[in-house]
């Protein structure tokens, strides 16, 4: 197996870090949710809350729960929140053949695109945070990594 390279896959992929340590002027939260469809109505309770406070946020969502909770996706659409990929079923893409990320990638966007008409962003977060070169092929850019 070959060793991770950070800084080469750093370089040569689009993966979005988020440091929580933010300069003094930039004054800038990002609010990211993994919608795991265990708890439905606490998606519905986040909803709430970051309306009533003028929040955005962005939402990732796993396919397999897209279709049986349409209703709190189209409104997590319709507010305005940005909805990315979380793989259809959950899995762990350091694990999987390149067809079966590919499978679970475009499994979740279709879920997506036929409840809501439209296309997901071109990005992931990874499940566990796990990726590797093999999970990178795709073109899609990763979002929530950290190295730290």
């Amino acid at each position: 197996m070959t060793n991770f390279d950070k800084d080469k896959f750093l370089a040569s992929n689009n993966v979005y870090m988020y440091n929580p340590v933010a300069r003094e002027d930039d004054k800038v939260i990002y609010l990211t949710f993994d919608v795991e469809w265990i708890r439905p109505d606490n998606v519905n309770i986040i909803l709430d809350v970051i309306k009533e406070k003028n929040v955005s946020a962005a939402f990732f969502l796993i396919g397999y729960g897209i279709k049986k909770h349409a209703d709190i996706v189209r409104r997590i659409v319709s507010e305005g929140h940005i909805t990315l990929n979380h793989t259809m079923n959950h899995v762990w893409l350091t694990k999987c053949t390149k067809d079966t990320i590919q499978r679970e990638l475009e499994q979740c966007n279709q879920q997506f695109y036929e409840v809501c008409g439209k296309e997901m962003p071109k990005a992931v977060r990874p499940p566990y945070g796990a990726i590797n070169f093999r999970s990178q092929l795709l073109g899609m850019d990763i979002v929530g990594v950290d190295f730290s």
